[in-house]
């Protein structure tokens, strides 16, 4: 959900937990103006998704800019200035009640060489398929937060959970050294297959990679037999099937939850793939109205 805060030097969980079941909610933060410094008597994890600035902390200045990841935790004074259309969500905890072992598994989230300063702010960067990623568990958690259904709350720490495991798996592959291009290229393409429908370009598969797009196009053709937008064209209109089988969603609902943002450009997709409309496909599986 989207807050007003308004600059304070110290701030209090129970004020962002109210009407909580759990010590934990999303702040969506956009367009920052400079934020002075602060504290808060619980632990914040920042995801930068847009724009610019310079994050102080511990005596030390950081330009920031969509995806890194900032680990603030609990009582350590920061702040933002120089701020440019600076968007970001900020994932507020306590750490205590959420995690069984705060301090070691806050460890995994701090770069080596970092680790050891329980108060001071650490972060790292995510690359822009891993930003996506984040971000989507991040809005599955403020989802859950707020519906009043049963298990919402065990759904909503579940997710929480696993969004601090892909982090920390992120920040561990971000530096890890010496592996192959390919090895690098076939991590991806599993992580592709699990998040067809995130929209990701060559050159962001490529960065991910970490590799150049001409290579990565190579290794990624050696590894899977397709050029990468086929392949993930091919995935999606596999998931495509499944819902037209499976779901009564519409045709253009379909489209947009695979990861096509124009239900046209889907038909004539799906189309070239399984050689009828997804419409006919239907009616040859399982009869829903459009």
């Amino acid at each position: 959900m989207r807050l007003d805060v308004p600059p304070a030097p110290f701030y209090r969980g129970k004020i962002f937990f109210e009407g909580l079941g759990l010590p934990l909610r999303i702040i969506h933060v956009e367009r920052s103006p400079a934020f002075p410094s602060h504290r808060h008597d619980f632990t914040e994890l920042v995801i930068v998704y847009e724009g610019s600035g310079i994050h102080v902390a511990a005596g030390e200045e950081r330009r920031i800019r969509p995806g890194d990841v900032l680990l603030i935790p609990r009582g350590s004074e920061h702040a933002y200035t120089d701020t440019r259309d600076l968007s970001y969500v900020n994932v507020v905890f306590d750490a205590e009640a959420l995690l069984d072992d705060p301090l070691a598994e806050r460890a995994a989230l701090e770069p080596p060489g970092r680790r050891g300063s329980a108060g001071s702010p650490s972060s790292f960067r995510l690359s822009a398929f891993g930003t996506r990623e984040a971000l989507a568990l991040v809005n599955r958690i403020d989802q859950e937060l707020f519906r009043k259904e049963e298990c919402c709350e065990l759904m909503a720490k579940a997710t929480f959970l696993l969004l601090w495991a892909f982090l920390a798996r992120a920040r561990i592959w971000g530096g890890s050294d010496g592996e192959s291009s390919e090895a690098r290229v076939r991590r991806l393409v599993d992580r592709i297959a699990r998040n067809s429908s995130l929209a990701l370009s060559v050159e962001e598969m490529a960065e991910e990679a970490r590799t150049g797009p001409r290579n990565f196009r190579r290794e990624f053709r050696r590894v899977t037999g397709e050029a990468p937008i086929a392949y993930v064209r091919r995935l999606r209109i596999e998931e495509a099937c499944a819902l037209l089988r499976d779901t009564d969603k519409t045709i253009t609902q379909i489209a947009f939850l695979v990861g096509f943002e124009d239900s046209a450009y889907f038909t004539r997709a799906f189309k070239r793939v399984e050689g009828l409309s997804p419409k006919a496909y239907r009616a040859t599986v399982k009869k829903f109205p459009d």
